[in-house]
């Protein structure tokens, strides 16, 4: 035949060597040895900062601990991110939309076993509100103040200038109406 040869032996996680012995028809040996690694352990992933629930203003850099006993390379987001030879990983420069987000970090070790895990940050709200909308306002009128009720995104801090002293309030939360006595 063509002296290719197959088979197969079950071995234990760790590094173990094999040894391949091949005797001709003279009885004449020759030995090769061959160490091999069995992986089976997924790499481990911890002190991702910043952590869940953060609010971030636009972008920022997700940084953590990977630890595995071979090379393992880090995705932030399906990018790869650096990691040092002490196991510490920092992304590039993610940029973080308004509400929430979920970020996805995976580990894959050299063996190719895997570990996700998933990072949910809150961007900020970086959108202005729309103006407020005034119910109608009596006008001229002999009194000295005047009742300003309207709405305006829900939560949202209103402001009135122009009377006597400038006067706030907050427009409620679901409905966002706000009303509020004005000195004129």
């Amino acid at each position: 035949a063509d002296g290719t040869f197959t088979g197969s032996i079950n071995l234990p996680e760790g590094s173990e060597s094999i040894r391949i012995v091949a005797i001709d028809a003279g009885g004449n040996q020759s030995e090769l040895v061959r160490t091999v690694t069995i992986d089976l352990s997924r790499p481990e992933i911890s002190n991702v900062t910043p952590v869940d629930g953060t609010v971030i203003d636009a972008t920022t850099t997700i940084t953590g601990q990977v630890t595995d006993s071979t090379t393992v390379v880090v995705k932030v987001n399906n990018v790869t991110a650096t990691v040092a030879a002490g196991g510490s990983f920092t992304s590039q420069a993610l940029t973080i939309a308004e509400g929430p987000n979920q970020i996805a970090i995976t580990a894959q070790d050299a063996a190719g076993n895997e570990t996700s895990t998933t990072l949910s940050l809150i961007g900020r709200d970086r959108t202005p509100p729309a103006p407020p909308t005034l119910l109608p306002i009596t006008s001229p009128t002999r009194l000295a103040f005047q009742t300003i009720e309207g709405s305006a995104e829900s939560g949202a801090h209103v402001s009135i200038t122009g009377g006597v002293q400038p006067q706030t309030t907050d427009a409620a939360f679901g409905t966002g109406i706000f009303a509020m006595t004005v000195k004129l």
